[in-house]
């Protein structure tokens, strides 16, 4: 693989992995194809079906987890607005490190989140906002580990 093509399918990859981000159920099923697709090209027929279903798996279970933590929060404009703007600097900064990217997001997207979430119970923003966190982690990680 060269470097161009390595580049594209890391940016792919943080592009799926952002989706799962912004919208629940679109954005992991968009994963789940782009995750399918890559498993497809780039593993042998055996290990194709029992990685297929591992990411199915994730993809119901994570679409779950998403919706009922969104639902019990009730903030789901907030948080899809905060994540517009992390995968925003997640998109402009990709190659620099996850520590300060999360840092910069923190101090100018996530602060406003908290203060806005006065009325609901902290324990399922949090568990909202960490649930999409780890799929997009799942994500770029399992990508990675496919190509």
């Amino acid at each position: 693989m060269t470097l161009i093509e390595w580049i594209g399918t890391e940016l792919i990859l943080t592009t799926a992995g952002l989706l799962c981000l912004f919208s629940p159920k679109r954005g992991l099923f968009g994963a789940f194809l782009v995750l399918s697709i890559l498993n497809f090209l780039f593993q042998d027929r055996d290990l194709f079906w029992r990685w297929e279903l591992v990411i199915f798996l994730v993809t119901v279970i994570g679409t779950g987890a998403v919706l009922f933590c969104g639902r019990k929060s009730n903030l789901k404009q907030t948080v899809d607005l905060s994540f517009g703007g992390f995968g925003l600097s997640i998109f402009l900064i990709i190659f620099i490190a996850l520590l300060p990217a999360m840092l910069i997001w923190f101090i100018i997207f996530g602060i406003p989140v908290f203060f806005t979430a006065r009325h609901v119970e902290k324990k399922w923003l949090y568990l909202d906002i960490g649930t999409r966190i780890l799929l997009t982690l799942f994500t770029v990680v399992l990508g990675n580990y496919l190509i």
